[in-house]
């Protein structure tokens, strides 16, 4: 006690109201340790020294106390933020890959129009989206089927004209001409 009433007296202010700030460790009954903030200033009319003495531990748990409940509230906020945020981008991009997969499949001749029942019954963009690659890729294939179909008829119509042309330049090679005319001599002779 009496090292702690010379440190404080140390420490008073000649001014009247201004306030020195102490931090003393303080050796309690049963030799424990405690940090205690003294605040002393001095009323000179009076010759009064004015000391206020409160365990540090005491000033600072309510501080503690409240950074602990901001640490579980952010926490707690944190993981309703995620969670949340995880289910929205999962109700966009569900969609959004169901319209990637009819696109990979359009490409591979397995496009299937109901594949996309599911997006195209959204009412947002997702659904705009959806419902227009749906008729899309059923033009698509129709127009795809239609060209096939010209394409072989095509191709009989090229094959029929090629033959004849194949058969034309035969026919009017010179050594054609000349096996023709040894064919008819042949007849000739063959019949006189």
């Amino acid at each position: 006690g009496k090292e702690s009433v010379k440190v404080i007296e140390a420490s008073v202010p000649k001014k009247d109201g201004t306030i020195v700030e102490l931090n003393k460790s303080v050796t309690l009954q049963g030799n424990t340790k405690e940090n205690w903030v003294l605040n002393v200033s001095s009323y000179n009319p009076l010759n009064w020294v004015l000391v206020s003495a409160v365990p540090q531990q005491d000033l600072t748990a309510p501080g503690r106390s409240l950074a602990i409940q901001q640490a579980l509230l952010q926490v707690f906020l944190l993981l309703n933020g995620l969670t949340a945020g995880i289910l929205i981008s999962r109700r966009i991009t569900g969609p959004v890959e169901s319209v990637t997969k009819a696109a990979r499949d359009l490409s591979e001749d397995k496009f299937n129009p109901s594949d996309l029942d599911a997006a195209a019954s959204r009412t947002d963009e997702v659904g705009d989206l959806a419902r227009a690659f749906q008729r899309m890729g059923v033009d698509l294939v129709e127009r795809e089927r239609k060209l096939r179909e010209q394409v072989a008829s095509l191709k009989v119509v090229i094959d029929r004209s090629k033959l004849a042309k194949d058969i034309g330049e035969i026919t009017e090679s010179e050594f054609f001409q000349d096996l023709a005319a040894k064919a008819e001599e042949m007849r000739k002779k063959k019949f006189d």
